[in-house]
């Protein structure tokens, strides 16, 4: 048995998928099959994934059934001891497997491990959370909203109870089984960003980011129903304004101004007489100190050169 499968679906990532394969190939710890299953593309994806040689790489062509169905299939085909997701346009440096499984070496307790994250703006641009890198346990409450710090496929977690559990298809994400998992070990939060999530603008939507808010709104009331309260759907105008504020900085930050500044404009023409609209002009400018910036981001981010070279 290999140690780690890391699971990827992939649909339509012509643009990005060659990215993602490789800051998995150039991970420091080798000894790992790498699961891709091909949900019905349409465009080049398939060609590009065929044109790596590489024997850990097993791609898994399937018929579209959406990112759930694609990843139920990944895990059933996967035979590592642990499971590693990966999304098809995000990026990691190179040692995100050694650290995360060094560390599950040592705590047997753990079934589950994740990790902070950083983004990749529009523009290509890196921006990195700088964070004491310490860790701690996963709690319900950490899982949705609230004090979240980490991405779905920055995690990686033990396959023979994840199979078994499986996941819950009336739900278009992972996050239920993260909630699972808790009762059958601990789940560990690595402050580190060992993985890079890569912003575009169609996801920085009014629609996308209500869905979103909605989507996690019905997790936390099917599986953590306790932490629930206070999070309705009214709220999900005040979060999706929140979201494209953030991501108005955080471009800034980054140093993708133009990214910025496409943001900040439709956010003004959503809300043209919005104080904040007008404010989130200025960041966008560039006149704006970058210190004020970062500050605004209520967590600190720091621009980076290159991640997966300064993760090497």
């Amino acid at each position: 048995m290999v140690k780690i499968s890391v699971i990827m679906p992939v649909y339509n990532q012509e643009q990005y998928v060659a990215d993602a394969i490789q800051s998995i190939l150039s991970q420091t710890f080798t000894a790992f099959e790498f699961v891709i299953v091909d949900d019905g593309s349409t465009d080049r994806t398939v060609e590009i994934i065929e044109s790596f040689d590489d024997k850990r790489i097993r791609l898994i062509r399937a018929k579209h059934q959406g990112y759930v169905g694609a990843l139920k299939r990944a895990s059933k085909e996967a035979r590592g001891e642990w499971l590693a997701r990966m999304d098809s346009d995000d990026v990691c440096p190179p040692d995100r497997l050694e650290k995360q499984i060094e560390f599950l070496d040592v705590h047997p307790e753990c079934v589950f491990l994740t990790t902070s994250y950083g983004i990749v703006t529009p523009n290509g641009k890196y921006l990195a959370p700088d964070l004491a890198q310490h860790w701690h346990y996963v709690q319900p409450s950490d899982i949705t909203f609230g004090t979240r710090l980490f991405c779905d496929a920055a995690s990686i977690y033990k396959r023979e109870p994840a199979v078994s559990l499986s996941y819950d298809e009336s739900l278009p994400v992972e996050s239920p089984l993260w909630y699972r998992l808790l009762d059958h070990g601990k789940a560990v939060l690595f402050e580190e960003p060992l993985y890079y999530v890569r912003w575009r603008m169609g996801s920085l939507s009014r629609g996308q980011l209500k869905n979103s808010h909605d989507i996690h709104r019905g997790v936390r009331v099917k599986y953590d129903p306790t932490n629930a309260k206070g999070f309705t759907a009214e709220k999900s105008g005040k979060a999706n304004l929140k979201n494209e504020k953030r991501a108005v900085y955080f471009c800034a930050a980054a140093g993708d101004l133009p990214a910025a500044r496409k943001t900040a404009v439709a956010v003004w023409k959503k809300y043209p007489f919005s104080l904040i609209s007008f404010k989130l002009l200025f960041a966008a400018s560039g006149l704006q100190r970058l210190k004020r910036v970062e500050g605004a981001c209520k967590t600190m981010f720091s621009a980076v050169n290159d991640p997966i070279v300064e993760g090497a």
